[in-house]
This record gives structure tokens, sequence and C-alpha cells, in this order.
């Protein structure tokens, strides 16, 4: 009894862990060719992507090229618009977020995707400026045509006129001199053939005919051609405007369809992974760093500075192998155990009793990043927010003072979230009184950083997690506050969103909770454009008495989380934002214990 007894207790612990060990590496595995699986669905459909978008390359330069200045009254470019319309309507970037999401976590794929849809968005904003044009302005470009070659026609009139009328009359001197002139600079010009083009026209009679009035002003026939003259010359200067202007916006409208006929293939030649245990990040990585350049060495996409191709898939393929070692040894322990059991059977026998008291193994209280605490099974914090019908929290900064000190439970609050830091340097002189003292008032707290668009993100980002240190199981997720007092010089808004997503994702990979990101509707629909931000819970400021906030486009489909809904709360004689949660206490808790997840 005695040796089944030692035998099973020697045996039991690397039992239980090869079976973790392999039922981890069996998750792994699944995950692993789940995501192959999705890998090769993105790339089929990023090659049809390409060839559409190739087509529509195709077909717009063929278009543009028979294109003649001078001849687009007629003009509409509805065939063609008409297609990449159709296309581009049949893409939905939000909708990729969500059938993709397992591919996000690959280094370099947000950054993709955002690259992919900025493109997409790109060539929408092109053709839509390309029929604004057409919409507007071409029915000035009919008028003015009409115009120039009416006024051509009655200058030719009257060189008719001038030479039956001249035949046979005296004229002044300076009146002989101008209608010698204009008659032989008509007769060049039939000549030259009598060209009808409006260039020729132009070059010809019209400049001619302007310059002969400056040097012979003051006969009776000058006032009348010069002011036919300026009418051509102005018509022919609105229709070269018009022109240029069209094929300029043509022009770039066809190299979006170049780039993201390009980028797609590129991209759908990088979605097979090589074996379905291999992750594929080491290729994300290699296409993001081929399409970040362009042919000339300059910036061209994507922000690639950070990466380096191929890195993270030797790392984990060196972590690959690392699993397996420990898997092996694990289960040479397990046949040494089993062996030496076997060899010392008679000296584990009559070994000495094990005593009857086992001190039990301390509770596992290790957490894999920083920031991160093994959630309890029981919290009686959040345990009393679950049976609320309605979340109400405030967002204080030093200019609240001591707000705290005036809040004695009657307003029924839940949660406050406290300024932490601004830009790279600042810290608020409220924050650590405020952040301590909240817990032993019975509300979760949360931290906020103040972004600045004059300092580098991931300074700002590291400035604001080494002043919150490690968080709570029931601590807010990080937050970022973008808004327009955070604009300090003039930025695109295509920067701002490349370096708004280097803090954010900084910060998720830091503290593995997804940062809550605070803003209004106003500003998000005018800089934060990318679909890519819908990842991050929103909340949104919107002062109104309406029942529901409005919220930015990127949002539409997933909404906000929070909603400061006010901006004038009055406790006691301090003014502070009201802020409303979107949900009851169960959904508070959940999406606390989900980590902004």
């Amino acid at each position: 009894m005695n040796h089944s007894l030692l035998l099973i207790m020697g045996l039991l612990p690397l039992f239980l862990a090869a079976v973790l060990l392999t039922g981890r590496w069996l998750k792994q595995r699944s995950q692993a060719r789940r995501q192959a699986a999705i890998l090769q669905q993105w790339a089929q459909q990023l090659q049809l992507l390409g060839q559409d978008c190739e087509q529509c390359y195709r077909q717009s330069v063929s278009l543009q090229q028979s294109y003649s200045p001078g001849y687009g009254a007629g003009f509409t470019g509805s065939p063609l618009l008409d297609n990449g319309r159709q296309l581009l309507a049949g893409i939905h970037p939000a909708g990729w977020l969500q059938q993709y999401a397992p591919l996000l976590s690959l280094p370099g794929a947000p950054y993709v995707i955002s690259a992919l849809t900025r493109l997409l968005y790109q060539l929408q904003q092109r053709e839509q400026a390309i029929r604004d044009l057409i919409s507007k302005d071409w029915d000035d470009y009919t008028t003015q045509r009409k115009l120039f070659f009416s006024n051509i026609q009655d200058l030719i009139h009257l060189y008719d006129e001038l030479r039956e009328f001249v035949k046979g009359k005296n004229l002044n001197q300076d009146a002989v001199e101008w209608v010698r002139a204009f008659l032989q600079l008509f007769d060049q010009w039939l000549r030259n053939g009598a060209g009808k083009e409006m260039e020729q026209l132009q070059q010809e009679i019209v400049e001619k005919i302007i310059t002969l009035n400056k040097t012979q002003p003051g006969n009776p026939f000058s006032s009348r051609t010069n002011e036919k003259a300026l009418r051509c010359q102005f018509a022919a200067a609105t229709i070269n405007r018009l022109d240029n202007t069209l094929l300029q916006y043509w022009q770039s409208y066809n190299q979006s369809w170049k780039t993201a006929a390009r980028l797609s293939r590129k991209l759908a030649a990088a979605g097979s992974p090589v074996a379905p245990g291999m992750a594929a990040s080491g290729t994300w990585t290699a296409v993001t760093a081929t399409a970040g350049k362009s042919r000339s060495g300059q910036r061209a996409l994507l922000p690639i500075d950070r990466w380096t191709p191929g890195l993270v898939s030797q790392q984990q393929h060196r972590k690959g192998w690392g699993r397996w070692a420990i898997a092996g040894g694990c289960l040479a322990l397990l046949l040494a155990g089993a062996l030496y059991l076997h060899n010392h059977r008679d000296q584990v026998i009559t070994a000495r009793p094990l005593p009857a008291t086992i001190r039990q193994p301390a509770a596992d209280t290790t957490a894999g990043k920083r920031g991160t605490t093994v959630q309890p099974k029981q919290d009686s914090l959040l345990l009393k927010f679950e049976p609320l019908t309605r979340i109400h929290g405030l967002d204080i900064s030093k200019y609240q003072g001591e707000l705290l000190s005036g809040l004695h439970g009657q307003h029924q609050l839940s949660f406050v979230i406290c300024k932490a830091t601004e830009g790279s340097t600042y810290i608020d002189p409220e924050f650590h009184h405020n952040w301590k003292r909240l817990p032993a008032m019975g509300l979760v707290r949360g931290a906020y950083h103040f972004y600045r668009s004059t300092d580098a993100p991931e300074v700002q980002a590291l400035h604001f997690l080494q002043v919150i240190g490690r968080l709570n199981a029931t601590d807010m997720p990080p937050v970022l506050d973008i808004e327009d007092g955070s604009l300090h010089h003039t930025v695109s808004a295509d920067s701002l969103q490349e370096r708004l997503l280097r803090f954010l994702q900084l910060v998720e990979r830091e503290t593995g909770c997804r940062p809550i990101l605070y803003t209004s509707r106003y500003f998000a629909n005018t800089y934060l454009q990318l679909p890519v931000f819908a990842r991050y819970p929103l909340w949104v400021a919107d002062y109104s008495s309406r029942l529901r906030p409005r919220i930015p486009e990127a949002w539409a489909r997933q909404g906000a989380h929070f909603w400061q809904k006010e901006d004038s709360l009055h406790i006691g004689s301090v003014i502070t934002d009201f802020d409303l949660f979107n949900g009851d206490g169960a959904a508070f808790v959940r999406f606390l214990r989900q980590r902004g997840h």
C-alpha cells in the first residue's frame, strides 16, 4: 500500500505537468492553424482586390490618355467613375476588423490594415473630387468654350467686313496701319491652314490682336476687337485651368488605384504561412517593410522604423523550441522518476513516513505584464456594482482641487477618472493624492493622459505608465485624452493617427489592457477616421440633453462605452465633468474584468 501511494505521489505532479504542457501545445497549434486559415482567406480576398484595382487603374489610364484638353465639354467620366465607385462600395474596412480580428495580434497587422483602408478612403475622396469638379464646374466649361468660339467667329466676320470695307476707301494713317496689321494676321492664319484648335486660335489670333491694340490704340476698331479678344483670352484661361485641375485629380486617382493594386498583391503574397504551426508575423513584418518605402527610397505608406523583418518570427521560433524543451524535460523527469522508484523500491518502502501535515503552496500572484494582476474570483468592490441599473462617474484634475472631500455618498458615484499626466513630462499635482484615496472610498478609479502632438508618442506612453504604476484588477483601463487642445502645431490627420496608434499599442502591450480613447465627435470625424480606432473603447464628449450621445463615424457600429454628458456638474462649490457608462452594473463589472477587451 505504501509503495503504491509513494509511486502515485511521485508520478502525479509530473503527469499533470505533461498533460498541461501537451494541452497548451495543442491549443496553440489549433490557434496557429485557425490563424493560417484566416490568413489564407485574407490572401484570397486581397488577390481579388488587387486584380480589380489593377483593372480600374488600366481603364482609368486609358480614358485619361484619350482625353483631349479643350474638348472636355461633353466629358462625364461616368463609366469609369461608376465602376470604381461600385468596387469601393463593396469594400467594408470596418467589417474586416471583425472578420480578421485574430490577425490583429500579428506585429504590423494594424498598420497594414490601416494603410490599406487609408488607400481605399483616399480613392473614395479622389473619385468624389472628380465628380464634384465635373458636376459643379463643367457647365462653366461648356459656357466658356461656346463664348470663346463665338467671339472668334465675330473677329473672323470683322476680318471679312474690313476686307470689303477698305476697298476704294481713304482711311486716316492710324486706321490704315491698324487695318493692314489686322488683315495680315488673319491672312497668315489662313495660310497656316486656318486651324480651329483653341490653342492655335489663341496664339495666332487672340494674342496678336491684344498686342496690336496695345501698340496702336485710339482707332475706331481697337476697342471693339480688344473686348472680344479679351473675352476669348479669359475663356481659354478658364478652360485651361479646368483641364489642368481635372488631369491633376485624375493622375492622383490613377496613382491611388496603382498603389492599392500593388499593396494588395504584396499582402496577398505574404498571406499564406509556410506551415500550419508557424506564425506568419515575420511575413507580415517583411511585407510592411517593403510597402513602407517607395522606389525613390522616401516614406510611402507605413511607418517601419520600429520593425525588423523576420525578427518576430525568429523569436517565436526560439520560443517554440523552448516549449518543446520544457515538454521534453518533463517527460524525461517522468521516466527518470518511474525508473528510480522501480530500481529503489525497497529503499522507498522503508523510508521515513511523510509528516501528517504538509504546508500548502502559496497562491500564485505573478503577473505576465506590467500593470496586470490575477483577477480574484470574488471582489467585494465590483460585486456591489452588479445590481445597479445606472453607472455614473466623474473625471477630475488639479482644477477641481479637494473635490473628493465633498463626496459623502450622496452623489451615488461608481467611478472617478483622474488626470495623471500630460505630454512627456507633466504630472498632475493632485493625481497621487486622488489615486491613493479612491479605493478607500469604495470607488473604481481610472487614470488618463492628455496627449500632446508635439511630443513623441512612445515617450508620452512610458511617462504615463511610469506615473500610474501597476493597475489593480478593479482599476479601469488606461485612458488617452485627445482633443483640440492637444494640437499645438499644424498636423495632418494621417500623421496624427499613426502616432496615436503607436501610443495606444505601446500602452496595450505593456499593461495587457486595451486603452480607452477620450475625444469629441467633431475631433474624431476630423482626425480619427481609420476603422482601427474602433478597437479601442470610446469615451465620447457630447454635452447635450439627448438620451444618447452622437457617435463619431469610426465607432458607428461599436458605439461608446462612456459618455461625458455634462461639463458643469456642481458638487458644492466645485464644477466638474459628469460621465455615464453605457450599460448597467453587471455590464460595467464585465468591462472591468475583460480589461477593456
